[in-house]
């Protein structure tokens, strides 16, 4: 069995083929210090605007001084080398100084998001034994541990602006510390994964040359401050002196304001995750920008799309290998081969192994688990040596002393040229929205809620393709109520890791063996909610009913159930708004599906705002019936479907009557001449206009 587990299947071509794909040696950057090598363009790019947030700017020379300042009050707080700092501050100009101060005071900076739950914060904190925290007056109370320092740079600003502006040396190495990012992790408590300099620094260089960056670029600063990404977005435009551009969470969660502001801000770089991407009409962005999808697998829609329109790049990275390990600009030939957008090939100084579960690479065509070598791989789990050593194993395939490789637990393919096509995990471990999630974290924390027995968490599609997290758990208590499940979980868990619905089961369904089988737990879509199912009972009811079927998928909705507990998310609420404003002619804001969260109660405020929110709004003029009309959003859907697939009766309902008596066939005539005549749908021809569909009477 030994002998035969350790044979490899590939042919002398196909190993000579892989061996070539991962060579990917090329030489390091001149600067292997993220601080020095920033201190370096700062010098170069001085009155050059670094940061952008709020219609406020801040140069190089600014921020460079900023951070020195801060830098050397840290060092007279005793701050060594290699000491963990945890940063908690909001987006701001702030972040980005605090995180490069600690670069410079030779520590490293552990990022803290302040809307994650205080819980999370407060056992970040602790697990990472962080020697201070940086926070400001929003958030000095968040952390409850009195015993760790906390430096509030708006309370300590006089005390901090009295420091040298001056460059700090010290001796540095690029194995050292840069940052720690806490991740999701299988025990119920997020783990650290501790990055160093040299592997990002490598990131960077990398970036700039695929990503097409340059002095002139502005790079926009979308993700989480506690997600690996915003790493890699604060200093990929700082490292060649172009623009950071950062913005508030309203305008993350709003894609038509988010591309309204790239396009008026001019922002030419974005790294979004496909679920974003899946929602944001790629006709409204501006020309020339660049793109990169990260953090979930790419659909063939997605990357065609945008791929028209932009620069457009799919990439791959677990934190563990310093946020990115492959990309490519897609290609739309590898659309025959591969069912989503590929991922891509190593970087530069990077290894990808597709490997089978004895540690042998698979051929071509084959499904193999990701392992990852090279630079970019982090040093390990913070103070975790066993799990450290579990999943960072030594690497077999390279000649160089002391080479390690990380096991992801995703598995890919190779296409026939060498690029890579993701697949999915081999464990429990998912993406949602682009946040990866250990599905045993959550299960955790709910079972250890009071009157839980057990739980059981899974992640399933919905009917747009989406995945949502669900939540089962058994109780001996009856009834339990899931919202007040849900509540107590934002207290431990950020948002995109809290169940879209939590169910209360009697008992899990087993396998043979008395495992759980959660292929056959009952999806929400299966159980009966006869409660809510009440049917829309006039117009407006009708209209915000229909708006939601066709954004949740859903073919019968009731006007009691709750939007965010039948599949909806903040995302897909930004397009119900947008469908509901025009339908109404109203500007009703985002936050009303928030707060009135059913068709019942969301009915009754539009009908208020109508009356008092849309006396500025222009009067509605008659359009000429002699132009071509454009389509309404159900209208395009059966066009396009009617494109797709020519002469489908699928949407033509029949029906046959039986008529006791005599018929006048005059009068029906003139009835129908008379309907037909009133309602203009019924004299309407859907034409092709140039590519675009549209409704001519």
């Amino acid at each position: 069995e030994k002998l035969v587990k350790n044979l490899s299947i590939l042919s002398s071509d196909e190993n000579t083929k892989l061996k070539a794909w991962n060579k990917t040696e090329k030489p390091l950057p001149k600067y292997l210090l993220i601080h020095k090598w920033f201190e370096n363009v700062a010098k170069n790019n001085h009155d050059n605007i670094a940061l952008e947030f709020d219609k406020k700017e801040l140069s190089y020379s600014e921020l460079n001084d900023k951070a020195n300042q801060l830098a050397s009050y840290l060092i007279k707080q005793n701050v060594k080398v290699e000491d963990i700092i945890g940063v908690c501050v909001d987006k701001s100009f702030e972040m980005v100084i605090a995180s490069l101060a600690v670069l410079k005071a030779g520590a490293a900076f552990v990022p803290l998001d302040p809307t994650y739950p205080p819980e999370r914060l407060n056992y970040i904190a602790h697990d990472a034994k962080v020697k201070m925290l940086i926070t400001t007056n929003n958030n000095d109370e968040i952390f409850q541990n009195k015993n760790i320092p906390v430096v509030n740079i708006d309370k300590f600003k006089k005390d901090i602006e009295n420091n040298d502006k001056g460059n700090i040396e010290l001796n540095l190495y690029e194995e050292n510390l840069a940052y720690i990012i806490y991740t999701s992790g299988s025990t119920g408590k997020p783990k650290g994964v501790m990055l160093q300099h040299e592997g990002f620094c490598n990131l960077i260089t990398q970036m700039h040359s695929d990503f097409l960056v340059t002095k002139d670029s502005s790079v926009l600063q979308f993700a989480s401050y506690s997600f690996d990404a915003s790493v890699a977005e604060i200093f990929m435009p700082l490292l060649i002196g172009a623009k950071l551009s950062i913005i508030k969470k309203e305008l993350a969660i709003d894609p038509d304001k988010l591309i309204d502001y790239m396009n008026n801000m001019n922002v030419t770089h974005a790294t979004l995750p496909p679920s974003l991407l899946s929602i944001i009409d790629e006709k409204k962005i501006s020309k020339g920008k660049i793109f990169v999808s990260v953090g979930d697998s790419c659909s063939w829609d997605i990357a065609n799309r945008f791929g028209d329109v932009v620069r457009f790049l799919n990439g791959y990275g677990p934190t563990e290998a310093s946020v990115g390990t492959s990309w490519e600009v897609i290609n739309p030939a590898h659309k025959y081969n591969s069912l989503t957008a590929p991922i891509g090939r190593p970087i530069g100084n990077s290894k990808v192994y597709l490997l089978d579960e004895d540690l042998q690479q698979v051929p071509v065509g084959g499904v193999g688990e990701i392992f990852i070598g090279g630079i970019g791989l982090a040093r390990g789990y913070f103070n975790r040596p066993g799990l450290t050593a579990e999943i960072f194993l030594p690497d077999p395939f390279t000649n160089i002393k002391d080479s390690r490789m990380y096991r992801t637990g995703d598995t890919a393919r190779y296409l026939s040229d060498g690029t890579i096509e993701f697949i999915g995990r081999v464990d429990y471990q998912v993406k949602i929205r682009g946040f990866r999630i250990e599905l045993g974290e959550i299960e955790a924390q709910i079972n250890s809620l009071p009157n839980i027995k057990n739980s059981v968490v899974i992640a399933s599609k919905d009917n747009s393709g989406n995945e949502r997290l669900i939540a089962y758990f058994i109780s001996d208590e009856k009834d339990i109520d899931a919202e007040e499940l849900k509540n107590m979980l934002r207290e431990k868990l950020p948002e995109y890791m809290i169940p879209y619905v939590i169910i209360q089961l009697d008992e899990f369904p087993l396998t043979p063996n008395g495992k759980i089988d959660r292929k056959n737990l009952p999806l929400p879509d299966t159980l009966n909610d006869n409660e809510n199912m009440e049917m829309p009972r006039n117009t407006n009811e009708e209209i915000i009913a229909n708006i939601w079927k066709d954004i949740l998928k859903i073919n019968q909705i009731g006007i009691k159930q709750n939007f965010f507990k039948i599949g909806g998310h903040s995302l897909l609420a930004t397009q119900v708004v947008s469908r509901i404003n025009e339908s109404f002619n109203i500007q009703l804001p985002i936050k009303y599906i928030f707060e009135y969260p059913t068709i019942v109660s969301l009915s009754k405020e539009i009908e208020k705002y109508k009356t008092v929110g849309t006396n500025n709004l222009p009067a509605i003029t008659k359009v000429n019936r002699d132009e071509n009309l454009p389509l309404s959003f159900s209208q395009k859907r059966l066009w396009f479907l009617n494109e797709l697939k020519p002469n489908d009766p699928s949407y033509n309902i029949t029906s046959a009557f039986k008529i006791s008596g005599s018929l006048n066939i005059n009068i029906l005539s003139d009835s129908i001449k008379l309907i037909i005549k009133r309602h203009e749908i019924l004299r309407t021809d859907f034409i092709d206009n140039h590519g675009q569909p549209a409704q001519k009477i």
